[in-house]
Protein backbone atom coordinates (compact mmCIF):
# COMPACT_ATOMS: atom_id res chain seq x y z
CA UNK A 1 0.00 0.00 0.00
CA UNK A 2 2.89 2.38 0.99
CA UNK A 3 4.10 1.99 -2.65
CA UNK A 4 1.48 2.87 -4.48
CA UNK A 5 1.17 5.81 -2.27
CA UNK A 6 4.37 6.98 -2.78
CA UNK A 7 4.00 6.17 -7.14
CA UNK A 8 0.44 8.17 -7.22
CA UNK A 9 2.23 10.97 -5.08
CA UNK A 10 5.65 10.94 -7.42
CA UNK A 11 3.81 10.30 -10.53
CA UNK A 12 1.33 13.11 -9.89
CA UNK A 13 4.30 15.69 -8.80
CA UNK A 14 5.52 14.62 -12.19
CA UNK A 15 2.67 15.83 -13.96
CA UNK A 16 2.92 19.25 -12.20
CA UNK A 17 6.63 19.78 -12.59
CA UNK A 18 6.10 18.89 -16.40
CA UNK A 19 3.42 21.80 -16.48
CA UNK A 20 6.02 24.28 -14.82
CA UNK A 21 8.74 23.05 -16.92
CA UNK A 22 6.76 23.88 -20.02
CA UNK A 23 5.41 27.68 -18.78
CA UNK A 24 9.37 28.51 -17.41
CA UNK A 25 10.69 27.09 -20.61
CA UNK A 26 8.21 29.62 -22.68
CA UNK A 27 8.82 32.36 -20.01
CA UNK A 28 12.81 31.81 -21.17
CA UNK A 29 12.05 32.99 -24.79
CA UNK A 30 14.16 35.84 -26.30
CA UNK A 31 12.65 39.36 -25.22
CA UNK A 32 11.17 40.87 -22.55
CA UNK A 33 7.33 40.53 -22.77
CA UNK A 34 7.62 35.95 -21.72
CA UNK A 35 9.41 37.50 -18.64
CA UNK A 36 6.30 39.96 -17.55
CA UNK A 37 4.03 37.40 -18.49
CA UNK A 38 5.86 35.00 -16.10
CA UNK A 39 6.01 37.41 -13.27
CA UNK A 40 2.51 38.22 -13.42
CA UNK A 41 2.11 34.15 -13.23
CA UNK A 42 3.91 34.01 -10.39
CA UNK A 43 2.66 37.11 -8.54
CA UNK A 44 -1.01 36.02 -9.09
CA UNK A 45 -0.28 32.38 -7.68
CA UNK A 46 1.05 34.26 -4.86
CA UNK A 47 -1.82 35.87 -4.28
CA UNK A 48 -4.25 33.21 -4.46
CA UNK A 49 -1.84 31.51 -1.81
CA UNK A 50 -1.89 34.56 1.13
CA UNK A 51 -5.44 35.25 0.52
CA UNK A 52 -6.90 31.65 0.17
CA UNK A 53 -4.84 29.61 2.50
CA UNK A 54 -6.72 26.39 1.87
CA UNK A 55 -6.14 26.24 -1.99
CA UNK A 56 -2.71 24.54 -2.00
CA UNK A 57 -3.71 22.32 0.94
CA UNK A 58 -5.14 19.33 -1.22
CA UNK A 59 -1.50 19.33 -3.16
CA UNK A 60 0.82 19.90 -0.11
CA UNK A 61 -1.67 16.82 1.78
CA UNK A 62 -0.84 14.73 -1.05
CA UNK A 63 2.81 15.38 -1.22
CA UNK A 64 2.81 14.89 2.70
CA UNK A 65 1.15 11.42 2.81
CA UNK A 66 3.90 10.38 -0.42
CA UNK A 67 6.75 11.71 1.62
CA UNK A 68 5.63 9.97 4.61
CA UNK A 69 5.02 6.88 2.72
CA UNK A 70 8.12 7.11 1.42
CA UNK A 71 9.69 7.45 4.85
CA UNK A 72 8.14 4.55 6.10
CA UNK A 73 9.67 2.63 3.55
CA UNK A 74 12.85 3.06 4.21
CA UNK A 75 14.46 -0.23 4.67
CA UNK A 76 12.65 -1.48 1.63
CA UNK A 77 13.98 1.64 -0.53
CA UNK A 78 16.81 3.84 0.93
CA UNK A 79 17.47 5.16 -2.23
CA UNK A 80 14.16 6.61 -2.94
CA UNK A 81 14.08 8.08 0.56
CA UNK A 82 17.23 9.88 0.12
CA UNK A 83 16.16 11.02 -3.29
CA UNK A 84 12.95 12.11 -1.50
CA UNK A 85 14.70 13.91 0.72
CA UNK A 86 17.25 15.81 -1.56
CA UNK A 87 14.10 16.92 -3.70
CA UNK A 88 13.00 18.69 -0.29
CA UNK A 89 15.99 20.58 -0.29
CA UNK A 90 15.84 21.45 -4.16
CA UNK A 91 12.32 22.47 -3.45
CA UNK A 92 13.36 24.74 -0.89
CA UNK A 93 16.07 26.64 -3.11
CA UNK A 94 12.98 26.45 -5.68
CA UNK A 95 11.34 28.85 -3.31
CA UNK A 96 14.01 31.00 -2.51
CA UNK A 97 14.73 31.31 -6.37
CA UNK A 98 10.64 32.50 -7.01
CA UNK A 99 11.02 35.07 -3.95
CA UNK A 100 13.84 36.63 -5.60
CA UNK A 101 11.97 36.69 -8.84
CA UNK A 102 8.92 37.92 -7.45
CA UNK A 103 11.50 40.35 -5.71
CA UNK A 104 12.73 42.29 -8.08
CA UNK A 105 11.58 44.10 -11.32
CA UNK A 106 15.12 44.04 -13.48
CA UNK A 107 14.58 41.50 -16.61
CA UNK A 108 18.32 40.41 -16.35
CA UNK A 109 17.81 39.46 -12.41
CA UNK A 110 14.37 37.69 -13.00
CA UNK A 111 15.56 36.21 -16.21
CA UNK A 112 18.42 34.56 -13.93
CA UNK A 113 15.98 33.82 -11.30
CA UNK A 114 13.72 32.36 -13.68
CA UNK A 115 16.74 30.20 -14.87
CA UNK A 116 17.45 28.60 -11.42
CA UNK A 117 13.65 27.91 -11.50
CA UNK A 118 13.67 25.98 -14.35
CA UNK A 119 16.97 23.88 -13.64
CA UNK A 120 15.50 22.94 -10.25
CA UNK A 121 12.26 21.87 -11.83
CA UNK A 122 14.41 19.56 -13.74
CA UNK A 123 16.19 18.64 -10.82
CA UNK A 124 12.50 17.83 -9.27
CA UNK A 125 11.31 16.07 -12.23
CA UNK A 126 14.41 13.79 -12.92
CA UNK A 127 14.08 12.83 -8.87
CA UNK A 128 10.49 11.81 -9.17
CA UNK A 129 10.77 10.01 -12.05
CA UNK A 130 13.55 7.76 -10.30
CA UNK A 131 11.84 7.55 -7.16
CA UNK A 132 8.31 5.72 -9.46
CA UNK A 133 11.11 3.94 -11.42
CA UNK A 134 12.82 2.70 -7.98
CA UNK A 135 8.82 2.09 -6.35
CA UNK A 136 7.47 0.13 -9.88
CA UNK A 137 10.64 -1.74 -9.54
CA UNK A 138 10.28 -2.61 -5.55
CA UNK A 139 6.58 -3.38 -6.37
CA UNK A 140 7.42 -5.90 -9.04
CA UNK A 141 10.09 -7.28 -6.70
CA UNK A 142 7.95 -7.88 -3.96
CA UNK A 143 5.39 -9.43 -5.82
CA UNK A 144 7.48 -12.13 -7.81
CA UNK A 145 9.03 -12.74 -3.95
CA UNK A 146 5.64 -13.74 -3.07
CA UNK A 147 4.69 -16.00 -5.63
CA UNK A 148 8.57 -17.73 -5.10
CA UNK A 149 7.22 -18.34 -1.64
CA UNK A 150 3.56 -19.41 -2.48
CA UNK A 151 5.64 -22.04 -4.59
CA UNK A 152 7.61 -23.47 -2.28
CA UNK A 153 5.02 -23.75 0.38
CA UNK A 154 2.78 -25.78 -2.16
CA UNK A 155 6.24 -27.64 -2.01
Amino acid sequence: MRTQLVIFTFTFLLGVVFFDLVWDSLALKEGDEPIRVAAIRYENLDQVLKTNPYFGGPFVGIILLGALALLTDLRNSPVSTILGLAMGGVFYFKTLAQNKFLGTTDVALQREALTEILYEHLIIFAFSFLIVVIQFRSLSGSSSRTSRLDKAKKN
